[in-house]
């Protein structure tokens, strides 16, 4: 390494910069971590700091920038990434200097790590699977990125429950090679689903930018009332928000955790949690998220934590503004066929059922049919509607607005509802026979 070692070990896939400098000790045959982090670091201590070790700069230097730059390797490869998102602006600000190389900095207590109390740095975890695939791929078992956020329970791999490991010694440890049966916690069906989902939510927010808190707030509040957990016209009571958590399927896991999380399994944290108005730990959020809308479309809803204001449609119907609906809500060939079909008879066939299973069973997963096949279908019926236009002005290159409004009635009728600039734009060549209203004049 530089002028240190003379080599650099690539990446092992998506293994944390802790994992790299681990397996850097026991390929270089260091037989003293305060030699290694002496090396890497210049702190004999570097070993203890498993989330981002400090003296970050130093590292560049001796690593010539081989691994990527200081934001590449600590929001890609540690779980800061998970935190970047959540951070106020004064923070970033520091962060980004702090990456410059502008001053030292205490990465964990910089993201608030420290204060929480959530984000111990003596806990990692590992999937005894991927240590398994890692022995016959490289030889040696690696920590990987997606195991280590706040969050992450579950191997998104494999659909195991992820091993806790207590790093209380003083030295860059790797996964063993052989799990104790010690800590294992029984998980049921219910809890593995919504499990997989937070642990999807998690590794979303990786490096994903800064997030509308405030809106992402009042998205959360607005399914409390939704959902008749608190009402619209009263403040939100604790006691309520509490009770509503504790029936969870978060909340039963919570109780098993043997960690630092446990202790929000009694959701009294909630009321507080909602009416502060600066940030708070991503975990809290990510919680709050996945209790509420657990029972709905996974793909969808985790689009919403990002965007949780522009995923609203105004229905042309009048209905106000109301969530659209998404591929996502079927399985792929499912939607397709549905999509696809020329009618819902059609569909059902090709699935092998009478139309209304078919139709039953959409609205089991909260999902119209007939909305459905409209949303899927708008924008081709809209080209449709267009092509026809065009293909009329083209074979009756005389014609003006008003024959195009006569003889292609159905396609002028569909696009003034649902697109109106679009049929402004198709009829802007053809002339306007009529002759405008004339204004009236008084004295």
């Amino acid at each position: 390494m530089n002028a240190v070692h003379g080599f650099v070990p690539s990446w092992r896939g998506d293994e944390t910069f802790y994992s790299w400098v681990a397996g850097f000790h026991v390929l270089c045959g260091n037989s003293s971590a305060k030699d290694t982090g002496t090396r890497l670091f210049g702190v004999s201590h570097a070993c203890r700091e498993r989330q981002a070790p400090a003296n970050f700069q130093h590292f560049l230097s001796v690593s010539s920038g081989l691994l990527g730059d200081a934001r590449d390797i600590l929001l890609r490869r540690t779980p800061l990434g998970l935190y970047y998102p959540f951070l106020p602006e004064y923070r970033r600000i520091l962060m980004e200097q702090g990456m410059a190389g502008q001053h030292e900095v205490n990465w964990q207590t910089l993201f608030g790590m420290s204060a929480s109390g959530l984000s111990g740095t003596d806990l990692l975890k590992f999937c005894r699977d991927c240590v398994a695939d890692d022995l016959r791929t490289w030889g040696l078992p690696r920590w990987r990125v997606p195991h280590q956020l706040a969050g992450c329970w579950i191997c998104l791999d494999h659909g195991t429950l992820l091993q806790p490991l207590k790093a209380q010694t003083s030295t860059w440890l790797i996964p063993p090679t052989v799990a104790s049966d010690a800590d294992t916690v029984s998980c049921t069906p219910a809890e593995i689903s919504v499990l997989l989902w937070l642990a999807k939510l998690a590794n979303r927010l990786i490096d994903a930018g800064p997030l509308d808190l405030e809106s992402i707030r009042q998205a959360a509040i607005t399914g409390l009332r939704d959902q008749g957990v608190t009402g619209w016209a009263h403040p939100m009571d604790k006691r309520t928000l509490e009770q509503w958590f504790m029936g969870t399927t978060l909340s039963s896991w919570l109780q098993k955790c043997c960690g630092p999380e446990s202790q929000l399994s009694s959701g009294a944290w909630i009321h507080s949690f909602l009416r502060n108005r600066s940030g708070d730990h991503p975990l809290k959020w990510m919680l709050l998220w996945c209790s509420l809308f657990a029972q709905q479309e996974g793909g969808a809803s985790l689009d919403r934590f990002f965007a949780p204001m522009t995923s609203l449609r105004w229905d042309a119907n009048g209905q106000g503004q109301i969530w659209g609906y998404s591929d996502n809500r079927l399985p792929g060939e499912i939607g397709q066929i549905v999509a696809n079909a020329t009618s819902v008879a059609e569909a059902a066939k090709i699935l092998g059922m009478a139309p209304i299973t078919l139709r039953k069973g959409l609205a089991e997963i909260g999902v119209s049919l007939g909305d459905f096949r409209f949303e899927c279908g708008r924008d081709q019926r809209k080209e449709v509607a267009v092509n026809e236009i065009h293909t009329y002005i083209k074979d009756h290159p005389e014609c003006t607005r008003s024959d195009v409004h006569r003889d292609c009635k159905a396609a002028v009728s569909w696009l003034r509802q649902y697109d109106p600039h679009r049929l402004s734009r198709a009829l802007s060549t053809r002339p306007d026979l009529h002759s405008p209203q004339l204004t009236l004049g008084f004295k």
